[in-house]
């Protein structure tokens, strides 16, 4: 049976059910007999429920015109709503694309060379969070978010 510690952290990924369903099963045995871990699932249920169940507040008064003139003026002062590094201006667009296909391919294969990679024991010890293929989605909106 696996211990408590290593339970409570993926108590939110057995409640998102993005386990494996040997890990499923495992965690609910788990559950079955452990009241500690059981109350706090139970806990971590309500507080979802109830967020859930919160009304989403309105945006405040003036925010969505605030946005709508910024980027009014942004067009109209010829820049475009992407920004590019400065360097990447100043290049031919045979030399953005390769660059950018490159970019890409080094993404990629850094996802596929550690896709069948596992995480050291020490690491699940720690708790930390593992990377893996079907995570891409965060990974691809961190990359693609603008930096100031």
């Amino acid at each position: 049976m696996l211990p408590c510690d290593k339970v409570r952290a993926k108590l939110g990924r057995y409640r998102d059910r993005e386990l494996s369903s040997a890990e499923s099963r495992e965690l609910a045995a788990h559950l079955e007999v452990c009241q500690a871990c059981r109350l706090e699932f139970r806990a971590m249920e309500t507080l979802d429920a109830a967020l859930s169940a919160a009304p989403v507040p309105p945006a405040p008064e003036g925010l969505v015109e605030s946005v709508m003139r910024a980027a009014r003026r942004q067009q109209s002062d010829g820049d475009s709503l992407f920004v590019f590094p400065r360097f990447w201006r100043g290049w031919s667009v045979p030399m953005r694309l390769a660059t950018a296909c490159t970019a890409v391919a080094a993404c990629y294969l850094g996802l596929v060379a550690g896709a069948g990679s596992a995480p050291s024991p020490r690491a699940e010890a720690d708790g930390v969070a593992w990377l893996s293929v079907s995570s891409a989605g965060p990974i691809a909106e961190v990359c693609m978010r603008r930096v100031r």
